[in-house]
């Protein structure tokens, strides 16, 4: 079992940017679409902990594939469709895929 999920509320230090990603989720799901693409930071900047933040704000299932050397494009690929309508999927460390696959 996982870490449980962690709402915005738990994020201090970081008002306006917690703020911001609120008003995006809270757009997209009055909309009816996914929640958009972000750019959450370089390692160890705790971008696991706002995903998990994001699907529970966002009312969502997340999925995280762990990158690395020894993943395929088929791995990623299969991670891929195996989303179902406004899943969320982190690729952490995503840099770490070999480039000639």
């Amino acid at each position: 079992m996982g870490r449980p999920l962690t709402p915005f509320h738990g994020f201090y230090g970081q008002p306006a940017m917690v703020s911001h990603v609120r008003r995006l989720v809270l757009g997209a799901r009055l909309r009816g679409e996914a929640i958009p693409p972000l750019l959450l930071g370089p390692s160890g900047a705790g971008k696991t902990r706002f995903v998990d933040a994001l699907a529970r704000e966002g009312g969502v299932v997340r999925h995280i594939l762990f990158a690395g050397r020894s993943v395929k494009v088929a791995d990623v690929v299969s991670a891929i469709t195996a989303l179902k309508p406004f899943d969320l999927l982190l690729i952490d460390e995503v840099h770490s895929l070999a480039e000639d696959e």
